[in-house]
């Protein structure tokens, strides 16, 4: 089996298309680097602990809004880097099935050339 292109090219019904699978693979690659401080970010917020309340009128009140706002924070991080996450991984799986489909599609062009060669030497001279 040949070399698989990186750069497909082919029609559509709504015109030319072309895939090009390392592009993919580094849009996934940039992803991983915005999910990095994501990582951190919860983490850190994670092993925070809550806000403990002071000794005047209002102590309690702003603790319990704290706490609330760091679990929202948590669950909005969460929320965004599962995103990306799943965007990351989107990419990388179309990368992969665009390399798979072009494999298969380069294979079953060289058994076709193989098959018609074969005829063709079956095929009496004159």
């Amino acid at each position: 089996m040949g070399e698989v292109p990186a750069t497909y090219k082919g029609d559509s019904a709504e015109g030319s298309v072309g895939v090009d699978s390392r592009a993919l693979r580094h849009f996934a690659e940039v992803m991983d680097q915005l999910i990095a401080p994501l990582n951190d970010a919860w983490q850190d917020l994670e092993r925070s602990g809550d806000l403990a309340a002071g000794r005047f009128n209002k102590a309690d009140e702003i603790s319990g809004r704290a706490k609330e706002m760091r679990s929202q924070y948590i669950a909005k991080i969460k929320k965004f880097r599962e995103a990306y996450i799943s965007l990351r991984d989107g990419m990388l799986n179309l990368a992969n099935t665009y390399d798979r489909a072009e494999a298969d599609s380069i294979e079953a062009a060289t058994r076709a050339n193989s098959m018609i060669t074969n005829f063709k030497s079956t095929m009496p001279q004159g």
